[in-house]
């Protein structure tokens, strides 16, 4: 996923499943390119989180995943 339209004041966000199977939450500023890789192996009980903090305050946004189409190729 590409993620094009972060907000400007942002100091941190953070993506990734809730819960992972590893690397948890990982920081997207630190990347150019502005890019996240999850592997969703349980879309009923895996969720993608994005926690955007801006220095004062830290709004969590909370993705359900349900009704994605799995590919097991």
């Amino acid at each position: 996923m590409k993620f094009s339209n972060v907000d400007p004041k942002a100091t941190s966000v953070k993506v990734g499943l809730d819960p992972s199977e590893g690397s948890g939450l990982v920081e997207l500023l630190g990347d150019p390119d502005m890019n996240c890789v999850a592997k969703v192996t349980n879309k009923t009980t895996q969720k993608f989180k994005v926690v955007t903090t801006d220095g004062h305050a830290k709004k969590v946004q909370t993705f359900d995943l349900s009704d994605l189409v799995l590919n097991n190729a």
